[in-house]
């Protein structure tokens, strides 16, 4: 019976496919290899299209397992991220990764990268490539850049033979800033006083740009910006009541949300009083009260790149971007935590 019902499924598989090749006029082994993205095997693009087009009229599905035979290609690709590491931008980049390798005809599994750079977390099957999400050091992720695995690190950092996308942390700066400085703020401090035990390669970049565009700005950064040893109202008696600070840019929607927070036990009106803006646009920063003013972060379209690039490395049409850093523009979203300096 078992028997039975497996012929049954290869015959049906056999007659889909030619049922495509029927339609666009061609043979079945050039459906197949053109389903399989046989890197010796050239077409014109309109065929590509009519195949396509074809697979998705008729329904087709490859076999998964003879597919992988013919191909000599798993057609599975590992997702790394952090178990302990969960936030609304990584969702976003997420999905938009998977339906794009998606398309590409690839299926994904997830495991978890480890805390600890002894222990190891890569798959324990063969895959065609690999993303990995927030990777913190080169050091940690060694063993897959001398792999020879295609990979593509999302919001993190990569090897030589990886590829890093990220998004834009000096253009996030510099909208905020020049928003600010359009509003008449010249005393802008930054807030980062959450500890992070391994930090992210971000945290560093935003308080060096913040550092830097202040002076280019020909503003003085204000005091306490690196000090991550003290809690939210702490931080507004220094920043806010001692040091004169007009406005805010926050690392994150996090730390901005624990400044509404703070300010309000203390009754500092925002924006009245003090302008906030930060980084991320994700929820739920519109649904605070005031709602923040952010710099909306490429999610999205760092998911859609990241799985274009990977195909082409598998399909070994990527090799220009190994070792490559790509950074994607930053967005300012207005909204109603930030105001005009009062005089």
């Amino acid at each position: 019976m078992i028997m039975k019902s497996a012929e049954n499924s290869s015959k049906s598989q056999k007659s889909g496919i030619r049922k495509v090749a029927e339609e666009v006029g061609c043979s079945v082994s050039t459906v197949s290899r053109i389903l399989n993205n046989y890197s010796n095997f050239h077409v014109s693009q309109e065929l590509r299209d009519k195949v396509t087009a074809a697979v998705r009229r008729n329904n087709y599905t490859p076999h998964p397992i003879l597919r992988t035979i013919k191909a000599k290609k798993t057609w599975m690709v590992s997702f790394l991220e952090r178990a302990d590491y969960s936030y609304a931008m990584k969702n976003v980049f997420k999905r938009n990764f998977v339906i794009k390798m998606q398309e590409e005809g690839f299926q994904i599994g997830t495991n978890f990268l480890s805390n600890s750079e002894k222990k190891d977390y890569y798959p324990q099957w063969p895959v065609d490539g690999v993303a990995l999400a927030d990777s913190f050091s080169v050091g940690e992720i060694s063993r897959l850049d001398s792999s020879g695995i295609p990979y593509i690190s999302i919001n993190g950092v990569a090897g030589e033979n990886g590829v890093s996308i990220i998004p834009d942390d000096e253009s996030g700066v510099r909208l905020a800033i020049d928003h600010l400085r359009g509003l008449g703020h010249s005393k802008i401090a930054y807030a980062d006083f959450l500890e992070w035990s391994r930090p992210h390669y971000s945290v560093k970049e935003r308080e060096v740009q913040y550092v830097r565009q202040m002076k280019e700005a020909g503003c003085s950064p204000v005091p306490e910006h690196n000090d991550r040893n003290i809690n939210a109202e702490e931080y507004l008696k220094r920043t806010v009541i001692g040091h004169g600070a007009t406005a805010v840019l926050c690392y994150n929607q996090f730390i901005a949300i624990r400044l509404l927070q703070a300010a309000w036990r203390m009754g500092i009106d925002i924006p009245g009083k003090l302008s906030v803006i930060c980084f991320g646009d994700e929820d739920p920063a519109k649904f605070m009260i005031p709602p923040l003013t952010c710099i909306a972060l490429p999610a999205a379209e760092m998911g859609r790149l990241s799985g274009e690039i990977l195909s082409k490395m598998i399909r070994k049409e990527g090799d220009e971007f190994k070792g490559r850093t790509i950074k994607l523009p930053c967005a300012l979203v207005k909204d109603e935590s930030c105001a005009p300096v009062k005089a």
